[in-house]
């Protein structure tokens, strides 16, 4: 057969993190709650680790309202104030921090590894009938710390973009 005179091409683009739909299916989110303990059962599907790129980030947003009013929330203000549930790199250089890992002498990672299953437990107010979790799943294809380290051409690479979200009312 003459291929050149084939009517249609296959893409063999893969784009990874950068599709939505992808971004959805590497992690299951199991949610429960016992007396005052919220437990977030997270297990990673994938066959690499959580965070495979030093610039990346990726957290959770954890939330319960009740009566549409925020009763608790795992931060205030930035999602690194959470260390359980925030996962990235952290580098240094005799003892101070950095961001780029290439001159950097040491290094930390709260990460969670190919197919590995981890709880993430939170205490928390009593709980009432009606009451509403919310558990959000982010990445940060560029951490916010990069800003200022590097020029980037693309702001929205330290937005966050949703991975996940789901929602029990009690």
């Amino acid at each position: 057969m003459d291929k050149r005179a084939r009517g249609q091409h296959a893409s063999h683009k893969f784009l990874g993190i950068h599709d939505k739909e992808f971004r959805a299916t590497g992690m299951d989110i199991n949610v429960s709650v016992k007396n005052d303990k919220l437990s977030l059962i997270l297990h990673n599907k994938t066959t690499h680790p959580l965070i495979i790129q030093a610039a990346r980030a990726k957290f959770f947003k954890i939330e319960i309202t009740r009566d549409a009013k925020t009763i608790w929330q795992n931060y205030i203000e930035d999602p690194r104030e959470d260390t359980q549930a925030y996962f990235g790199s952290n580098f240094k250089k005799d003892g101070k921090k950095i961001i780029i890992p290439a001159t950097a002498t040491e290094g930390s990672a709260n990460n969670i590894g190919a197919e590995e299953t981890r709880e993430l437990t939170y205490t928390i107010p009593p709980l009432q009938k009606g009451d509403k979790i919310s558990v959000t799943m982010y990445v940060q294809l560029a951490k916010t710390a990069c800003i200022g380290t590097i020029e980037l051409d693309d702001s929205s690479l330290t937005e966050p973009a949703l991975m996940q979200h789901i929602e029990k009312i009690w």
